[in-house]
């Protein structure tokens, strides 16, 4: 009782403390509309929050015109319009900054935003990019079909086969190559050592989609590579409520990338950045059970007569298994089996068996075209991702109607074997193929 109402005295005083500065002048009360438009300054705590405070601001309060033309030109530290820029969204560049082990790093609103920031800050009417041909779809729609438009022209290439970058690179006008650590379905993982020692001969920038790996697999700017960017809608906020990515990248190369993103729109809200940092407490957690699950799964899968092929890069047939270890972290190599490499497997059913529609109806996973939840869910990359590719080019990349992509979450395994199993119906298991 006593230490109950110290506590409640303690809050009084604050109370006390905060309610004087409502009052106008000679202790009078304040109209209602003083009331309800005022803005009174927050309390200086002597205590820390467990979670972070939302600023949710438009807009902030300058002392005086200089202090305004000081903070937008960068010349004193704070806030003035949240477009460009807002504690929430400083507060979570500098784990993503710490996390990739950057210099520097910027949220957006979105994993396109993220990559249209880079694109837009880096190449001009003339250059040419490279664009790996396993580039997440809407990606290669960004480079291919829309900035033509500004004079930038593209050429797809292999990641898998480093000369088809040697017979593709324009000597001075080749500015940018465009891969990801771990493709979309088919997983295939790029030799990203061997790319940046081509763009360092070429004079090109290598910038990289990490967001299959995530810094928990992958640090790309460690092996040398110029920027980073990923869709934080995925696995780093894990919760599917938010859309936002975020880039990070190197001094020597930032420039006005953080200028240019406020003048496009390309921000992120303070309420998904409090969101997104909220979902990233948990994030170590989630990798380690997602991949986990994922490394089961892949060998389960392999066992099936109804599947033809199982897609994972870490299984020893997976043909870019190889460059797994060129690119891991060091920690994540040693802390994780060696068949273990994230949380994402894509398989191909044998569709005179299996439909895609038997397998979604009976196994109960919930078909979302994205990836990185808390639950596991599949897609149909026919039907979602690559579904703007024709079926000629579709299969030119491996992917038949058959490749279904699971992406795995933190259940029990035993949970999501059973829904496997019905997926593929009553299969009789078989020896290792």
């Amino acid at each position: 009782m006593i230490s109950l109402l110290g506590r409640l005295s303690k809050s009084l005083l604050a109370y006390e403390a905060f309610k004087g500065t409502l009052v106008v002048e000679h202790g009078e009360f304040p109209s209602l509309d003083d009331v309800c438009l005022s803005n009174p300054p927050a309390p200086t705590l002597s205590t820390h929050p467990s979670s972070p405070a939302i600023f949710l601001a438009a807009t902030y309060a300058c002392s005086d015109p200089d202090q305004a033309n000081r903070i937008l030109g960068g010349d004193e530290f704070g806030f003035a319009y949240q477009r460009d820029a807002h504690p929430n969204g400083l507060r979570l560049a500098e784990k993503f900054r710490l996390l990739h082990h950057a210099d520097q790093a910027l949220v957006t609103n979105s994993g396109m935003a993220a990559l249209s920031a880079i694109v837009l800050h880096q190449l001009r009417a003339g250059d040419h990019c490279l664009i790996s041909r396993y580039l997440y779809g809407r990606s290669s729609v960004l480079i291919q079909q829309e900035l033509p438009k500004f004079g930038i022209e593209s050429t797809e290439f292999d990641p898998t086969d480093l000369e088809s970058v040697r017979r593709n690179v324009r000597r001075g006008q080749t500015k940018l190559l465009l891969v990801e650590t771990i493709a979309n379905p088919l997983l295939q993982v790029a030799d990203l050592p061997g790319l940046v020692a081509l763009g360092r001969e070429y004079g090109f920038q290598v910038a990289v989609d990490n967001t299959f790996a995530t810094p928990y697999w992958c640090r790309p700017l460690e092996l040398g590579v110029d920027w980073v960017w990923e869709s934080v809608s995925k696995m780093l906020n894990g919760h599917s409520d938010l859309m936002m990515g975020m880039v990070c990248g190197k001094d020597e190369h930032w420039g006005r990338i953080r200028q240019m993103a406020s003048t496009w729109g390309l921000g992120a809200a303070p309420w998904d950045c409090f969101l997104a940092e909220r979902g990233l407490t948990t994030f170590g957690l989630r990798i380690e059970r997602a991949s986990q699950n994922a490394g089961l799964a892949a060998r389960y899968l392999v066992e099936h007569n109804d599947v033809k092929q199982v897609f994972y890069p870490g299984l020893p047939h997976h043909p870019t298994q190889a460059n797994l270890k060129s690119i891991a972290n060091t920690k994540a190599a040693s802390d994780s089996p060696n068949d273990v490499a994230g949380n994402v497997v894509s398989f191909e059913l044998d569709l005179q068996q299996r439909s895609v529609e038997q397998f979604i109806a009976t196994s109960g996973i919930l078909y979302f075209p994205s990836l990185g939840e808390c639950s596991t869910t599949l897609s149909h990359p026919c039907s979602s991702s690559h579904r703007h590719l024709s079926e000629n080019q579709q299969r030119a990349l491996g992917i038949s109607p058959g490749t279904i992509r699971l992406s795995f979450g933190i259940e029990a395994f035993d949970t999501l074997r059973e829904k496997i199993r019905a997926g593929l119906g009553v299969s009789q298991l078989t020896t290792q193929k």
